[in-house]
């Protein structure tokens, strides 16, 4: 089969999901250059070419449509007809004029997305989180629910296959959307390889070059407010008072209208001198953050999987996460889980960890073998296998 892979993650301050589409596609395009996988790619992207092409794998370069006013307003009027209306045929953006054009058996989508082309594809869903909890601002305010809920009922509802990480958004995408279990394929998140793929280095002089001394705890995240930094910050808090240890909180990632309510925070509990916001840093200093560590305290709301902690593994940083629906199937018995909202409980987790070396070393280990099980080439071998799954069904029409 001709398979295309649409693009949509090209700015790396995105965080996970370009991590995730990024490693995906090179795996693709490492296998198939190694001949190991019986399809042939077209990569559709935004982004500027950054490998050689081959027999088995083209890319076709997609004019950035964010500053063409034209195809703004047409995508604009396509929404509104497509939600008023409900008929006849939609005008196609860019991206679907440029695929439609080369025309492949199957589109995959790394990232959730759908495109209103008449070619089968195959998309992800990494959470449903506006469901579960529709109450915080940033799946909720401003139509967002409506517009995604809109968005997932017809992508889901239309797909050949959803990947999904877990069992538990498995039954989610089931409950919600009603789509047969036999579509919905489990592949669980694959640890980002840029975590096994740089050199060691000396963090230390990367730390000292961001002004980072002494014992700390991470957490990479954007400012959002299901980040739950404010637990966070709690748990820093009891430290210093409860049990007379003073860690250091780095914290990076962009801001997502949250920041200065955590800023105020601190400020309210007395502890701005041991909060570092250093916002967005490149993979040098993530690795090297990572590595000077503690430990990564990963609160979030949000599941059922979070590459962080996986990053952490790979990385020899031992993590306390929150125990979120999903998370004891993904990290297992390689990390401390606590309640989200319970910053006693994050807190002594870290005492725990800080008096007990053998507890520490244990999830050391068990977290690098957790990591190394599940990279973005056992995760697109798994991919493959659907692909070949549909190509038997895909030869009944010309």
């Amino acid at each position: 089969m001709i398979i295309g892979i649409y693009s949509s993650q090209y700015d790396p301050k995105v965080g996970g999901g370009y991590t995730f589409e990024n490693d995906i596609i090179n795996a693709v395009y490492n296998l198939s250059q190694q001949g190991k996988i019986n399809h042939k790619f077209i990569l559709f992207t935004h982004k500027e070419k950054q490998r050689t092409d081959n027999d088995l794998f083209t890319t076709i370069i997609i004019p950035k449509t964010n500053k063409n006013i034209f195809v703004r307003l047409l995508k604009l009027y396509k929404r509104i007809r497509f939600r008023y209306f409900r008929i006849g045929n939609i005008e196609n953006t860019i991206e679907e004029v440029t695929i439609k054009k080369y025309n492949p058996d199957l589109l995959f989508y790394p990232a959730t997305n759908y495109l209103n082309i008449d070619i089968p594809y195959i998309t992800t869903v990494w959470d449903l989180q506006h469901r579960l909890q529709p109450y915080f601002p940033e799946v909720s305010n401003n139509y967002v629910w409506e517009t995604r809920e809109e968005y997932l009922s017809l992508c889901l509802k239309k797909a050949a296959y959803i990947i999904t990480g877990n069992h538990t958004n498995q039954r989610e995408i089931n409950l919600f959307y009603g789509i047969p279990s036999n579509r919905i394929k489990l592949l669980p998140h694959p640890t980002p390889s840029f975590a096994f793929d740089k050199e060691e280095g000396d963090f230390k002089l990367n730390l000292k070059r961001l002004d980072i001394e002494g014992e700390y705890l991470f957490y990479p995240a954007q400012f959002w407010p299901h980040k739950n930094h404010i637990t966070l910050l709690e748990a820093i808090s009891i430290l210093n008072k409860k049990y007379n240890t003073h860690f250091k909180l780095v914290l990076t990632g962009s801001d997502k209208g949250n920041l200065s309510h955590i800023k105020n925070k601190a400020k309210e509990l007395g502890i701005t001198d041991q909060v570092f916001l250093i916002g967005f840093v490149e993979i040098e200093d993530m690795i090297s953050l990572y590595r000077g560590a503690f430990a990564l305290t990963y609160m979030t709301f949000f599941g059922p999987e979070n590459l962080p902690p996986l990053e952490s593994f790979a990385l020899g940083c031992p993590v306390i996460a929150s125990r979120v629906e999903g998370a004891e199937e993904q990290l297992a018995e390689a990390a401390i889980l606590v309640e989200s909202f319970n910053a006693e409980e994050l807190a002594s987790a870290v005492i725990n960890l800080k008096n007990n070396l053998d507890l520490r070393n244990s999830l050391i280990e068990r977290g690098y073998a957790r990591a190394k099980s599940w990279t973005s080439v056992e995760w697109v071998n798994g991919l493959v296998t659907t692909f070949d799954e549909f190509e038997k069904i895909r030869k009944c029409w010309p």
